[in-house]
């Protein structure tokens, strides 16, 4: 019974996480567009591999009450509370990100007219922090829900498919913005603080 409950609260927590970010989504879906100069190609079907990652983690998922690993009774519920704060965390982080880029953010890499090179706010940590927080919830969902083997997979998925969608914004920023973006990438990480 206290596995279940410890799986349940995970479980609510992630939702929410999830739920902060996708609300921060609804009023730049509905907002007119500007211009668009350029968009990349790359950018759809990347981004159809990364919902594969995510399709990975919530439907192959682990019977409720089985820990994500094989750990001591006690230690569960520290990897429930991980989860929940990564969820919400990164639902906070996503928020931050898609504020900090306003007009300019969009589902699909593209340059809108006046498009500014933004290093500011969670870009000054991460160049791509709205898929830093999309891995964030990934991950805690996984934490939550998924097995671990399919987490790995879910993972290692979406990473393959945001460094697409990375290389791809990459090329349209270095076209726009020449030698102030390859500063920018010179002294921040494009997805991982610190890392890569």
């Amino acid at each position: 019974m206290c596995r279940m409950a410890t799986a349940d609260i995970a479980m609510i927590g992630v939702a929410a996480g999830w739920f902060l970010f996708g609300a921060s989504l609804v009023p730049m879906l509905r907002r007119p567009r500007t211009g668009s100069q350029k968009r990349s190609p790359v950018s759809l079907g990347a981004m159809a591999l990364q919902g594969l990652g995510f399709a990975i983690v919530w439907g192959w998922t682990r019977p409720i009450g089985l820990p994500l690993l094989a750990v001591p009774p006690g230690i569960e519920p520290f990897i429930a509370a991980t989860a929940v704060g990564l969820a919400i965390a990164s639902g906070l982080f996503g928020i931050w990100a898609v504020r900090t880029l306003g007009r300019q953010w969009s589902l699909v890499a593209r340059l809108a007219d006046r498009h500014e090179l933004i290093t500011t706010g969670p870009y000054a940590i991460v160049r791509h922090p709205i898929y830093t927080a999309m891995f964030g919830l990934l991950i805690a969902t996984g934490m939550a829900r998924s097995e671990f083997i399919a987490t790995v997979i879910a993972a290692a998925t979406y990473t393959g498919a945001t460094m697409m969608r990375v290389g791809s914004e990459e090329r349209l920023l270095a076209s726009a913005f020449g030698a102030a973006h390859v500063d920018y990438k010179r002294r921040v990480r494009a997805f991982i603080p610190g890392v890569w």
